[in-house]
């Protein structure tokens, strides 16, 4: 309950690196699950973290979790994964 907590506050500030942490450590004591796993998604997609969001949705996949964020959000970080392949090439 603590860790949701923290989490929940982190990303509503937008503080990516001290949401990054929180999960690190919340994952070594316990198991992360649906909520956790999509609250620091919502966030590294809305803040284009596009790498860790991509890791992360790896992460998840791996421990069948299943993606449930906003369809804004979802929408967002594969238009930006477009962009960054389109500019790369």
């Amino acid at each position: 309950f603590m860790y949701i907590t923290l989490l929940s506050h982190f990303s509503r500030e937008k503080k990516v690196s001290e949401t990054l942490d929180i999960f690190s450590q919340m994952k070594q004591d316990v198991q992360a699950n649906q909520k956790t796993f999509n609250l620091v998604l919502n966030l590294l997609c809305s803040e284009n973290r596009i790498s860790e969001a991509t890791k992360l949705l790896s992460e998840m996949k791996s421990e069948k979790i299943s993606v449930n964020i906003t369809e804004n959000s979802l929408r967002n970080f594969f238009a930006k994964i477009l962009l960054k392949n389109t500019s790369s090439e």
